[in-house]
């Protein structure tokens, strides 16, 4: 099933001819994107990539809603063959997008991203297949506008890129993670609320979205599928009363 929300987004599945959509085990019946639709679920180099869901069709749109508030440099962690950069080339006007995945080091994976960002070819700044904290080590770059964070999700590691990304986050700035449904995803917003000030918004999807920010920024108002709000996921959560955050 493929939910939309309120929120309208370009349709940009047309630019990643190897798209392909079907839901997993954790999407709550939602269809989930995946590229490398040309290779087989158990190709030796391929397979786990192909099993990698991207962003949903609804949560791009998020995305997409968010981004042209924020205009200029974007920073893209975990950007896999290009999805989100596309998104947020398509839905700004002035902008810049730097990619950094360590996928990015391997030329088939290079190439596949260029093929897929062809249309967006003229907004991209610079791409880094290196990992995040080797980025933010080596970086003399400041200020970013916007950061998507969907790296590496293991404990600890989502934390790392929120202390590297708020070091190089200007004061009116946006920080966004994918898969929150994570506890180590959760670990590095509720950082980024208690030792930064920032303000939160989550949004209700299968992988849930945080949107982290400060400044005069405003969220887009979402309106999630209702079977995902019966679920009250927040309250798996017993760590924190996160149900405030949701966008309901």
């Amino acid at each position: 099933m493929i939910y939309r929300s309120n929120l309208v987004a370009p349709d940009l599945t047309s630019y990643f001819p190897f798209l392909h959509s079907r839901v997993m085990g954790h999407s709550f019946g939602h269809d989930v994107l995946s590229d490398w639709a040309d290779k087989a679920d158990d190709d030796p180099v391929f397979g786990e990539y192909k099993q990698c869901g991207l962003w949903t069709h609804d949560e791009a749109a998020i995305l997409s809603n968010i981004a042209p508030q924020v205009q200029g440099d974007w920073l893209d962690i975990g950007a896999h063959t290009g999805w989100t950069a596309a998104h947020i080339a398509e839905s700004c006007g002035p902008v810049t997008v730097t990619l950094v995945d360590p996928i990015l080091k391997y030329q088939v994976f290079q190439d596949r991203m260029e093929a897929n960002l062809r249309n967006v070819w003229d907004v991209l700044n610079a791409i880094h297949g290196i990992t995040s904290e080797q980025f933010f080590a080596r970086s003399t770059f400041k200020h970013w506008h916007g950061i998507v964070i969907d790296g590496d999700h293991h404990p600890g590691e989502p934390l790392k890129d929120a202390k590297g990304a708020i070091r190089f986050l200007k004061p009116d700035g946006v920080i966004l993670f994918h898969d929150f449904v994570g506890l180590p995803v959760q670990e590095a917003v509720r950082w980024l609320m208690d030792e930064h000030g920032m303000s939160v918004r989550l949004y209700l999807t299968p992988h849930v979205v945080a949107c982290c920010w400060r400044g005069k920024f405003i969220p887009p108002k979402h309106e999630p599928d209702p079977a995902l709000v019966a679920l009250q996921l927040w309250k798996r959560w017993p760590e924190m009363d996160w149900e405030p955050y949701f966008n309901l």
